[in-house]
């Protein structure tokens, strides 16, 4: 995977940590781009959860993070649940 390193800041203190490794949102799913639509219904997500304090301005890639994870759990849930 294409590699940049970023500083992150702890979101408790905001003190530098470790550098991150980057990666380009296409390389996780095969595309710069979303169609319209759908774009409109991510920034919506990451919109209500800047609104709600989920995620912050500059953070905004959590809340595909977030989504993702929460999508996940709810399929293991399906799947101990069947």
């Amino acid at each position: 995977m294409p590699r940049s390193e970023r500083t992150q800041d702890c979101p408790e203190c905001g003190t530098p940590t470790e550098p991150e490794r980057w990666i380009p949102i296409e390389v996780v799913i095969g595309r710069a781009s979303l169609p319209e639509s759908a774009a409109r219904v991510v920034k919506a997500a990451v919109d209500r959860m800047l609104r709600d304090g989920d995620v912050r301005d500059r953070n905004k890639w959590q809340a595909l993070e977030y989504l993702a994870a929460d999508w996940l759990a709810g399929q293991a849930d399906e799947d101990e649940h069947g």
